[in-house]
């Protein structure tokens, strides 16, 4: 029986361990000059991948699908290639908050009729189908939303970037003159193109073999690296986080063309926690243009993002769409990806905030900036010394386009802040609810009808950080990871299995956490508790059949794989005997946790009872979830 268990469990195939995000196939009329691009995500338990010659492999039955692909003369790319990055970022997504993360390598294009009847109809039969998790349409082509003084000389226009400074600005050169530059982080800046040769432009790390393709010039990514990161020099701008890093990943390639998912998910990989990746992007959405995560592909790279930890920082668009419309109501049915949505603003002389017309608004915009008259890098307006490009400046640059960045360079500015005072970066949500609950307020009237959030106050933000607001004894957002929840701080408890990092120290359920899928027995339900104790957790096995012998299965992650009338929770990677249950059904042992595990690591585990009393002779314990702790 034991070896029966064995083999069957260890060739187990892992069934879906997360709920998939609400979808619906909506086929748009797209604007002049893009594209529609259908898309697929199969099932996580499918592991579906494209073949080089356009084919499809996954496991399961791919008949149908097969068929299908060959009637309608259909081909499959990856969307986001099957490479150990992607593996990578999505294990630092489950470590950190124990919940299994979308298979990203899953996303597929299919290839093929063009019409949108034709997308529509075969999107339908493509649903239909049991491998299929998700079916979609996404617009390609979208425009986007809105270091050295070569000679003759430039001036200084730094003076002018009063966006930086207190309401109306942000406040930025408030951190600056208590030494916050961003230094240490890295801005991840995903969108078509930039000028790199810019005379005031630092050095930018562009992601190696792809070439980026815009159709709408160069200007737009030149300004939003420019509004961050332009070096503190003598002339041209400065940026508002101007010692952090710069890297850049290009949307759309010459190698691969449409590549937005693939290119926020490299970002994202080759980031750390702390680190800023900025979307300066927008989709073309139900009624007009909304947040590029509109697009299921970039929601779902978005979502595994933040939860490892990367602040995602995105543009809402430039459509003036009711995100709490109708039209978006799968839009919102998804649910947070955790990123930070900026709406573009102006900023009132009564001390309040308004929406700018264009702005696309609702529950899920959480900030906004300057929306308008933004002095920064490119198109030249401001000043083209000697007719150069790479010596533009504008005071025009406009849209979620300039407000983004803004929000993007506070982020690193408070990241800065949290690391050298606490030694940890905020998580991304904390970040979020920081500038929102210290921001300057949207005026009423403006947010009664186009609600886009606050305006980010820096100086607000940095008095916050050094305060207690709940009074939980642990100051404010460095020290405390939510300084408007008592029930969280350092002095807490962790309470495992509410998926919140209840003691701040930066693991989300650290501990043992029931998971159900026990097997009842002669005596009932074996029963099964663990404890970490230093390197070794402790087993403590009750209501089973006495004299018995006991099997642990063990795994990196969560398979719930029906077998022997229960179920075995792990996908195993270690099986073995435990021992025996003494006269009155208990075994109470310790295995040592493996040598590479770390805080913050995910274990599963269940033991299995020989009961003849049991279904075909097998009795379980509930699976057990173990988040390793210091």
């Amino acid at each position: 029986m034991w070896l029966l268990l064995i083999t069957l469990a260890a060739a187990a195939e892992p069934t879906e361990t997360r709920l998939p995000p609400v979808s619906t196939l909506r086929v748009p009329t797209p604007p002049p000059g893009t594209s529609l691009q259908l898309a697929v995500k199969l099932h996580d338990s499918a592991r579906g991948r494209a073949t080089p010659d356009g084919g499809l492999v996954a496991q399961g039955d791919t008949t149908e699908l097969a068929a299908l692909a060959a009637s309608e003369g259909l081909t499959f790319r990856q969307a986001v290639p099957d490479a150990p990055w992607v593996e990578d970022l999505r294990a630092r997504a489950l470590a950190r908050t124990g919940e299994p993360a979308v298979d990203l390598a899953g996303l597929l294009w299919v290839d093929g009729p063009t019409e949108r009847e034709a997308l529509r109809a075969i999107g339908q039969q493509l649903q239909g189908l049991p491998l299929v998790e998700n079916v979609w349409v996404e617009v390609h082509g979208v425009e986007p939303p809105g270091a050295r003084d070569l000679a003759p000389p430039t001036d200084s226009y730094s003076a002018l970037q009063t966006w930086q400074d207190p309401f109306p600005g942000l406040g930025h050169r408030l951190a600056h003159d208590l030494g916050f530059t961003g230094a240490g982080l890295r801005l991840s800046d995903v969108e078509y193109a930039f000028r790199a040769d810019h005379e005031d432009l630092p050095f930018v790390r562009v992601e190696p073999d792809q070439t980026p393709t815009d159709p709408w010039g160069p200007d737009h990514g030149t300004a939003t690296i420019g509004q961050v990161s332009a070096p503190a020099n003598d002339y041209g701008m400065t940026g508002a986080a101007p010692g952090a890093e710069v890297a850049f990943y290009t949307e759309y390639s010459d190698e691969e063309g449409p590549r937005r998912s693939e290119a926020v998910t490299r970002a994202c990989a080759e980031s750390v926690p702390g680190d800023v990746v900025m979307l300066e992007m927008q989709a073309f959405g139900a009624v007009s243009y909304a947040p590029a995560e509109y697009d299921l592909s970039v929601w779902l790279a978005t979502e595994v993002c933040t939860a490892a930890g990367i602040t995602v920082v995105a543009a809402a668009g430039n459509g003036s769409d009711d995100l709490d419309g109708g039209p978006y109501v799968f839009y919102a049915a998804r649910g947070d990806s955790g990123a930070i949505i900026v709406g573009a603003g102006t900023a009132g002389s009564d001390g309040t905030t308004n929406a700018e017309a264009y702005s696309t608004y609702g529950s899920r915009v959480d900030v906004q900036s300057w929306g308008s008259n933004v002095v920064t890098t490119a198109y030249g307006d401001l000043a083209l010394p000697g007719g150069d490009i790479r010596q533009a400046y504008t005071a025009a640059f406009a849209g979620t386009s300039s407000a983004t960045p803004m929000v993007a360079a506070t982020a690193l500015l408070l990241q800065q802040v949290a690391f050298e005072r606490s030694g940890a970066p905020l998580d991304p949500r904390a970040l979020r609810a920081l500038l929102t609950t210290t921001g300057v307020p949207q005026h009423p009237d403006s947010a009664g009808l186009t609600p886009i959030g606050p305006q980010p106050d820096i100086g607000a933000a940095l008095a916050a950080v050094e305060t207690d607001a709940d009074g939980d004894g642990a100051v404010a957002w460095l020290e405390d990871c939510d300084d408007l929840d008592p029930t969280r701080s350092p002095s807490r408890p962790e309470i495992v299995g509410n998926r919140i990092d209840d003691d701040c120290d930066g693991i989300v359920d650290e501990g043992a956490m029931p998971l159900g899928s026990a097997l009842a027995g002669s005596a009932g339900e074996p029963e099964l508790s663990i404890t970490q104790v230093g390197d070794r957790l402790q087993l403590e096995l009750s209501s089973a059949l006495a004299d018995a012998s006991v099997l642990l299965v063990a795994g990196l992650t969560r398979a719930d794989r029906p077998m022997f009338g229960g179920t075995v929770v792990p996908t195993p990677s270690v099986i073995r005997p435990l021992g025996t249950t003494d006269g009155a059904g208990q075994l109470l042992t310790a295995i040592r946790l493996p040598p590479s595990s770390a805080p913050g690591d995910t274990l599963y585990m269940q033991l299995w009872v020989e009961d003849p009393a049991a279904i075909e002779g097998l009795a379980a314990t509930e699976g057990w979830r173990i988040v390793v702790d210091e």
